[in-house]
């Protein structure tokens, strides 16, 4: 990544920009939404905006999610590309523990790794609430967040 290239980036950042952060306010109420008005999910899960950070409560599993949101600079030739990351994880006794990390692309797609072809779906889908919420649940299941394995035991 060439230092001229980073700059010109960061002077397109406040115009181009504006679409992740709208994307990214979409995406959280969707699953806010998504959370609060399924009966299944919302007898166990809570989720909310507390000064303008995303809160998933798991109160059943003792765990509050928290969602901090970061701009990414990242290489994709011929290109220096911008992306919103958003990064879902919890704490437990000052420790930081990862729990899945998002990126919404300037192209309108939520993703996990920028360098993949693979996405978990547009920005503008209807389900995007829910697809990212499943996604969430994975990796809690995944890293034995949520769920015991027999590593574990």
């Amino acid at each position: 990544m060439k230092l001229e290239t980073v700059y010109k980036v960061f002077s397109d950042i406040k115009n181009e920009c504006c679409t992740e952060i709208s994307s990214t306010l979409n995406l959280k109420n969707k699953l806010i939404s998504y959370i609060n008005n399924n009966d299944l999910i919302s007898a166990s899960v809570s989720a909310s905006i507390t000064d303008n950070k995303l809160i998933i409560d798991l109160s059943y599993f003792n765990l509050k999610l928290e969602c901090k949101e970061s701009l990414k600079l990242y290489d994709y030739p011929p290109n220096i590309s911008s992306c919103l990351e958003m990064h879902f994880f919890f704490r437990e006794n000052d420790i930081f523990h990862s729990v899945l990390k998002i990126f919404i692309t300037h192209d309108g797609y939520i993703v996990k790794d920028v360098f993949s072809s693979d996405y978990i779906c547009k920005t503008d889908n209807e389900y995007r609430g829910k697809k990212v919420f499943e996604e969430i649940i994975s990796a809690l299941i995944d890293k034995g967040y949520i769920a015991l394995n027999r590593e574990q035991l």
